[in-house]
């Protein structure tokens, strides 16, 4: 597979019109066009224009009857939309409050998360009484929802490189009522963590973010190409080191808020055929459209393998975007 290939996007003035039209840059808008069409590009860079709502989720660790969380929001003046794909996650059509500045947050009633992200960990699908790692963890949002969804029993080893960034993820487990996480602080790259160790992995791997376009409109134009050829060389390092502290039959979750290719398909194919026992698995979320990854990227193959990932968009499931792939540690 041709690493510089992939990178070598030519701007056409079809793409040149949109990024005018949109406000982006011209190489994305062309990556646009190669993922989509025409017509989706629009409908999707449209969606884009607009943004999402935010969304919260529910913690059952500290509310137990989530009816009960809506209609406290509710009187303080909050409009809630349940998620199709999330059972106890709300978009926020309407708040008369900042949604970090009521009694119910500070209680860890919810935590503030976008649905791709919950998705992520719906897939995922952690059981009471395992052994979870959650790779790359601040500020919180995915240690805290698989604790929840672990009703706080097994073990969430949550690990985080940046000192800056670990006070808010240690002030969001005990805010969340977590009692069944670890915590470290390291480089995964380097830790010493024991080989087969855990039932299941969470790798929301660091990435330009180019999904989160629909909440922060400067990475509209913040984002380069070098940016995304130095993301996909690292992704591709920390994913053949998680999947070392995979046991044998154990799952580890590959996900971005990123949908970029070069990010996803691409990392994923790379470490496949240096991998031996990595097996792909089939990842559909009740609720999303379920859109597959990606089998061809600006004429690089990633194979029909990668038609079992998951690729989440603003326009057709409401969501940021975002990529999510399961994977498991063959036997």
């Amino acid at each position: 597979m041709s690493s510089e290939k992939i990178f070598d996007i030519k701007v056409s003035g079809e793409a040149v019109k949109l990024s005018r039209r949109y406000g982006i840059l011209p190489y994305m808008a062309e990556r646009y066009l190669m993922i989509f069409g025409r017509e989706e590009a629009e409908l999707f860079m449209e969606s884009v224009s607009k943004g999402i709502p935010r969304s919260i989720r529910c913690n059952t660790l500290a509310i137990k009857d989530c009816r009960e969380l809506e209609k406290r929001l509710e009187e303080r003046g909050l409009v809630l939309r349940p998620s199709k794909i999330v059972p106890y996650g709300y978009y926020v059509e309407h708040s008369p409050v900042q949604l970090g500045a009521t009694i119910e947050h500070l209680l860890g009633y919810y935590f503030i998360q976008g649905v791709g992200s919950m998705a992520s960990v719906i897939a995922l699908s952690p059981k009471p009484g395992e052994r979870v790692a959650d790779l790359a963890a601040a500020p919180g949002g995915k240690t805290t929802h698989i604790a929840q969804l672990m009703e706080n029993s097994g073990t969430v080893l949550s690990v985080e490189i940046d000192a800056r960034r670990l006070a808010k993820l240690v002030s969001n487990i005990e805010r969340m009522h977590v009692r069944n996480a670890v915590i470290l602080m390291g480089d995964i790259l380097k830790a010493k963590i024991p080989e087969g160790a855990f039932d299941r992995i969470m790798l929301d791997a660091p990435c330009t973010g180019e999904g989160l376009i629909v909440y922060k409109r400067e990475r509209m134009v913040t984002r380069t190409e070098e940016d995304l050829r130095k993301m996909s060389n690292y992704q591709q390092r920390l994913v053949e080191r998680s999947f070392r502290f995979l046991k044998p039959g154990g799952i580890m979750a590959y996900v971005t808020c990123s949908i970029a290719p070069e990010e996803n398909e691409y990392v994923l194919s790379s470490v496949l055929e240096r991998t031996e026992d990595m097996e792909v698995l089939e990842t559909r979320l009740q609720g999303s459209s379920n859109t597959p990854g990606l089998e061809e990227f600006n004429g690089v193959q990633f194979g029909k393998e990668m038609r079992k990932c998951l690729r989440l968009y603003p326009h057709r499931d409401g969501t940021e975007g975002f990529f999510i792939c399961l994977m498991r540690r063959k036997n």
